[in-house]
C-alpha cells in the first residue's frame, strides 16, 4: 500500500471565494488544515458551467467534448428524440477504475455520474445521497453500507 493515501474531497456548488475567506477567519478549521497541509484548486471553465457531465470530465480526464454526456436528455442521433443518458453509461470511466488493486484500497463515496468499479479492494458507494439520484443506491461489494445508521440511502431515514 501507499505510504502517502490520496484523499479528494470535492464540495459541489461550493462558493470558492467564501470558502477561502472563511478558513482563514478560522471559521472552517478543517477545511483550513486540509488546504495548509494538501494540495487545493478550485475548478472552472465553461466545460464545468453545467452539473451534468462536469462530474464525467472531472474524475475521468475526459473533455465533454470526447465523451459527449452535455445533459441527461440528449437527441438520438439522426433524429429529435430525446432519450436519457446517464453520466455512468458514457464511455470515460474515472481514474480510480485504472489503479492497480493489488497496490491499492478505496474508499469511494458518492461521486455523482459514477458506478463502483467492481473487483477494487474497499468501499465504493453511489447515489445514496447526491441531489439528483438518477439510478438509485448502489454499492461495491454489494451490500457495503447495510445496517450502518451513518450510512443509508435517501429515503431511508
Amino acid at each position: 500500500m501507499p505510504d502517502h493515501p490520496l484523499v479528494v474531497v470535492c464540495l459541489d456548488a461550493a462558493d470558492p471565494d467564501l470558502l477561502t475567506e472563511w478558513a482563514a477567519a478560522g471559521r472552517l478549521p478543517a477545511l483550513r488544515a486540509v488546504m495548509d497541509r494538501g494540495w487545493w484548486a478550485r475548478t472552472g471553465g465553461p466545460e464545468l458551467g453545467i452539473e451534468h457531465g462536469a462530474w464525467v470530465s472531472l474524475v475521468s480526464g475526459v473533455s465533454r467534448r470526447v465523451h459527449g454526456y452535455h445533459y441527461f436528455r440528449q437527441l438520438r442521433t439522426g433524429s429529435y428524440d430525446l432519450h436519457l443518458v446517464e453520466g455512468h453509461q458514457v464511455d470515460a470511466p474515472p481514474f480510480w477504475a485504472h489503479v492497480d488493486p493489488a497496490r491499492t484500497r478505496v474508499a469511494i463515496v458518492d461521486v455523482p455520474d459514477t458506478r463502483p468499479v467492481p473487483g477494487l479492494p474497499g468501499v465504493q458507494l453511489a447515489e445514496w445521497a447526491v441531489h439528483n439520484p438518477e439510478s438509485g443506491p448502489v454499492a461495491w461489494p454489494d451490500g457495503a453500507g447495510r445496517g450502518r445508521a451513518c450510512v443509508r440511502p435517501p429515503g431511508a431515514h
